[in-house]
């Protein structure tokens, strides 16, 4: 299992990404987001750029490297249940990269 390979951590309803910037940013000091077609977010943290953004599907993909599960964790601790489309227990492999 290749620790850099990017996987994807779970699905975001993204009727919900507004939500979901305003929660992440409460506790996230470096975002970077935008809405343009697609929605997108990013968050850098603990040397890891963790990905939301709907670039690959028509919900908010939530991915990143293998190695950044921690954080992926963490993050998704942090969201409401109703956000939720589905969360991958084993991450699924991010085949667009």
């Amino acid at each position: 299992m290749d620790q850099n390979e990017w996987v994807i951590f779970a699905e975001l309803r993204r009727s919900d990404f507004e939500l979901v910037v305003s929660i992440l940013s409460d506790h996230f000091p470096r975002l970077e987001w935008g809405s343009q077609c697609d929605d997108w977010l990013w968050i850098y943290c603990r040397d890891y750029k963790l990905e939301i953004d709907s670039f690959s599907s028509m919900e908010l993909e939530v991915k990143g490297p293998r190695k950044a599960y921690g954080l992926a964790q963490e993050v998704l601790r942090l969201l409401p249940p109703s956000v939720f489309v589905q969360v991958f227990e084993r991450p699924k492999l991010d085949l667009t990269r």
